[in-house]
């Protein structure tokens, strides 16, 4: 019988020798980059519909791929401010795109896109900011896997950090502009209509939750205790969930507040925080608004004489004259003042009642002259 110690001892060589190459593979490889070529060949599968979609000028096409979880109704309201607004200042014309480089890591990935297009400013502000001829252009697109579906992502695909709307900013941001694909181009436009709309969400709360500690003297501990609040339609455009209520933080003694979106960056942070004492403040100077554009309708309707009492702007003007949340009652119709030769008013919120907020008493005023006053 023949000694197999050689061919055994040979078989464990092969073996330790293929363990040892396939370690030497994975370390050169780029550090937690998947090499799935199925994974791959999704994530060009996504781009490629995308920018063919955009190619088409198929928006809601394009929605689907870079919004697949924005509520409805927002896709159809992106879809209109698309039509509107977008297309009324940029025209677009993609001649042809590739997609290449696809890296893959965990569920995000990333890819180069190369395309021959043409941008047309129309407005005159920006315009000899744009080439007048087709260019070639290369962008790196982030998609995120979500659900088991790839998608791509917008903010980051977009590239545009810290968006505000100043002439400056705009103008950065169209020089950019001229420097990018049209798939990148779209990407941006939906990433500012998706914040703009978690933006809207973010304020209308913020007002729910200064009538509400308005009327409480303190913030809910739950968004769900608003009566404005419904959660099955305040959703993040992004994600198409309820994440305020998911944020939403409440201090021991109700009296602050925060709550935010993780989503939308590099635009911006999106965060709101709250205090009692501020809120009210701002609830009187929103009262005393009010109360001088009533009294300004009042004028129009009668030859520019303003009324002798605040109570005459009841019902015509005003369904009932406001209370400051901070007083707990009308602190304004014994305040205000009126003259003629020339015709004028003065209101104020009469007494103290701001100081924690470092209002002088009897302040905030509104004046026919001079509007609001916060403080001497």
């Amino acid at each position: 019988m023949k000694n197999n110690s050689f061919g055994w001892s040979r078989i464990v060589l092969c073996l330790v020798v293929i363990s040892l190459l396939i370690s030497l593979f994975l370390y050169l490889s780029p550090p937690g980059y998947s090499q799935n070529n199925q994974e791959e060949a999704l994530v060009k599968e996504t781009v490629e519909k995308y920018l063919q979609a955009v190619k088409e000028d198929k928006a809601i096409t394009a929605i689907k791929y870079i919004a697949p979880d924005t509520p409805e109704m927002m896709v159809i309201d992106i879809l209109a401010e698309y039509r509107d607004d977008f297309k009324e200042d940029l025209e677009m014309d993609m001649k042809s795109f590739s997609v290449s480089a696809i890296q893959i890591r965990g569920n995000t990935a990333q890819a180069t896109v190369t395309e021959e297009r043409k941008i047309l400013f129309k407005h005159d502000d920006f315009k000899d900011l744009f080439d007048k001829d087709y260019k070639k252009t290369t962008d790196t697109f982030f998609l995120e896997k979500r659900n088991g579906v790839w998608s791509i992502e917008p903010s980051q695909t977009a590239g545009i950090s810290d968006f505000d709307d100043s002439r400056e900013k705009i103008k950065s941001i169209m020089e950019t502009v001229n420097k990018m694909g049209t798939g990148r181009l779209f990407a941006l436009f939906v990433a500012i209509s998706q914040y703009n709309r978690c933006e809207e969400n973010m304020g209308d709360i913020k007002w729910e939750l200064m009538s509400y500690v308005g009327e409480h003297d303190k913030y809910p501990s739950r968004l769900s205790e608003l009566e404005g609040y419904d959660q099955q339609h305040i959703l993040c455009p992004y994600c198409g969930k309820d994440v305020y209520s998911e944020t939403y933080k409440v201090s021991a003694d109700g009296t602050k507040y925060e709550f935010s979106c993780p989503h939308h960056k590099p635009l911006g942070s999106l965060e709101c925080k709250g205090e009692r004492e501020a809120d009210l403040l701002i609830q009187c100077e929103s009262n005393l608004k009010n109360l001088g554009t009533a009294l300004e309708m009042y004028s129009t309707d009668n030859q520019g004489h303003y009324p002798e009492k605040l109570s005459q702007l009841v019902p015509d003007y005003l369904k009932w004259i406001p209370s400051c949340s901070c007083a707990g009652k009308d602190t304004y119709s014994i305040s205000y003042t009126s003259a003629t030769n020339p015709d004028a008013y003065t209101v104020y919120c009469s007494g103290n009642n701001h100081s924690k907020s470092g209002i002088p008493p009897n302040y905030p005023q509104y004046n026919s002259t001079q509007g609001l006053i916060i403080g001497k």
